[in-house]
């Protein structure tokens, strides 16, 4: 599974947050191609962290659906920030 970690340095727009929520994006291979299912996570503390714990929710029968696919083939992980005027930003 291929993987892409986001974890760029703090810009002047963009402060850290301290509750650690990631948005983590899971490709699914389906018949007809791929689907992208995206968590939201919070309290990670780290990149790693939050996709392991998207790993965990696609993977739990609660979150399975027909169309939901397989095993992930690659996972995207962003860390989502609050702008100066507390505005969610990626």
């Amino acid at each position: 599974m291929s993987a892409h970690f986001d974890t760029s340095a703090d810009t002047a727009a963009a402060r850290p947050s301290t509750a650690g929520k990631w948005l983590v994006g899971l490709s699914m291979s389906v018949h007809d191609g791929l689907v992208w299912h995206y968590y939201l996570i919070d309290r990670a503390a780290d990149a790693a962290a939050a996709a392991d714990e998207a790993l965990r929710r696609a993977r739990s029968e609660a979150h399975r659906s027909p169309r939901s696919g397989g095993e992930p083939v690659a996972y995207e992980v962003r860390r989502m920030r609050q702008d100066l005027l507390g505005q969610w930003v990626l």
